[in-house]
This record gives structure tokens, C-alpha cells and sequence, in this order.
């Protein structure tokens, strides 16, 4: 979506455009960590190009609560920030036995956007 608004009394115009949504894919490692693999869609149209992104992570629905992680805060807990586009995280701190699911928001200047969680 975009929204646009012009100051009647300047005649300034402002466009917000979000970045295009970015996916996720999501792999265990036999290692001990989760890698949270982020793909950044080519902008199109007005859309700015992602600078960078923040990790959050929440445990799934059924889940068993980990540390601070809890069984299902909406917004999540914040676990990374600055990650380059296209970038991966690994989650060192994922406790086994329990499901988790990751997000991101992907920051091009003031302009954000939400991944789904996976």
C-alpha cells in the first residue's frame, strides 16, 4: 500500500511506500543452533530497498516457555538487530524440544515492514 498526503498550505507532497515483504526460511542444525535465513524481494514500483532488518522470535503455539522466551507474546522478543539484507542469523540460544517461530521487520530508512511469522 502506499500512502500519499499534500500540505494544502505548502503544497508538499509526502508518498510512504513499506519495502516488499521479506521471507524466511527457518533450519535447525544438528550443531546446537537455529539459522534464520532472511530473502529480500526485489523492489518494485515506489518500494525502497531494505537496509537492514530485526530478528524477532516467540515460541509456537503449544510450545514450553524457554527462559525469557515466552509460550505467545504477539509482538515477540527482539534477539537481533542491523542484519544485512539477505543476511542470516543464527539463534544460539533456541532451547530443544520446543517450537519456535521467527520473524523479521525490515527497515529502509523510516519506511518498515513485518514478515509473516514462520
Amino acid at each position: 500500500f502506499d500512502i500519499a498526503a499534500v500540505d494544502t498550505n505548502t503544497g508538499i507532497s509526502v508518498s510512504f511506500t513499506p519495502p516488499a515483504v521479506p521471507s524466511l526460511v527457518i533450519t535447525a542444525n544438528t550443531a546446537g543452533y537455529i539459522s534464520v535465513a532472511i530473502a529480500d524481494p526485489t523492489p518494485t514500483g515506489s518500494q525502497p530497498t531494505v537496509d537492514t532488518h530485526d530478528i524477532f522470535v516467540r515460541v509456537a503455539a503449544g510450545g514450553r516457555q524457554s527462559g525469557e522466551r515466552t509460550v505467545d507474546p504477539a509482538d515477540g522478543i527482539r534477539i537481533a538487530t542491523g542484519v544485512v539484507t539477505n543476511g542470516t542469523y543464527l539463534d544460539y540460544a533456541a532451547a530443544t524440544g520446543t517450537d519456535f517461530e521467527y520473524r523479521t521487520l525490515a527497515r529502509a530508512g523510516t519506511a518498515t515492514t513485518y514478515s509473516a511469522w514462520t
